[in-house]
């Protein structure tokens, strides 16, 4: 429990930059959490769980430590972290890449939420098509509404080709983006 409390205050200290006072830190004992989150990294692999206690945000530190590959000594009640001097093989990207890839992930959800309108203009499409056949099974037609519904008809899967042509356009370009990534990543 002590190692668990001397993370979290580390972790505090990493994300919040503040100085903590002894006094602080014992006035932490026996403290009741409100409330707890998930850290992850931005690809959204978990790194730890954390703790709200007294309004403030704890972690614990061996977790980011590793996460972020800073070394960590522990010996007797001293934390010592280390700097990370050299950039982790493979994994880092230079300013210009990185802006890249977070123009790819825009653009990829972009995409899914035009796939997601495409999904509803197929399912008014097939509404459309239901009530065209019943239109054309009645006796008597109503005057104009079988116009109209083809009308809407041809609309709506006029705007699923425009949503498909936003989305090949995008995946072009990601297509693209992703070659300048790996361009710079070599």
């Amino acid at each position: 429990m002590k190692k668990f409390i001397a993370g979290i205050m580390v972790g505090a200290l990493l994300f919040g930059g503040t100085s903590v006072l002894a006094d602080s830190i014992k006035s932490l004992v026996g403290a009741k959490v409100t409330g707890t989150y998930t850290v992850q990294k931005t690809d959204g692999t978990k790194v730890a769980d954390g703790a709200v206690i007294n309004g403030s945000a704890y972690v614990p530190v061996r977790a980011l430590a590793e996460a972020t590959g800073i070394p960590l000594n522990v010996e007797g009640k001293t934390i010592t972290m280390g700097t990370q001097s050299v950039k982790p093989e493979g994994n880092a990207l230079s300013d210009e890449a990185l802006t890249l890839v977070n123009e790819i992930t825009r653009l990829k959800n972009v995409n899914r939420s035009t796939q997601e309108l495409i999904e509803l203009e197929l399912i008014h499409e097939k509404t459309l098509l239901d009530s065209i056949a019943k239109e054309e099974a009645r006796e008597e037609e109503l005057p104009g509404s079988l116009e109209i519904l083809q009308s809407n008809l041809t609309k709506t899967r006029e705007k699923v080709a425009e949503y498909q042509a936003k989305i090949d356009a995008a995946e072009a370009e990601i297509t693209k983006l992703q070659a300048q990534v790996d361009a710079l990543s070599k």
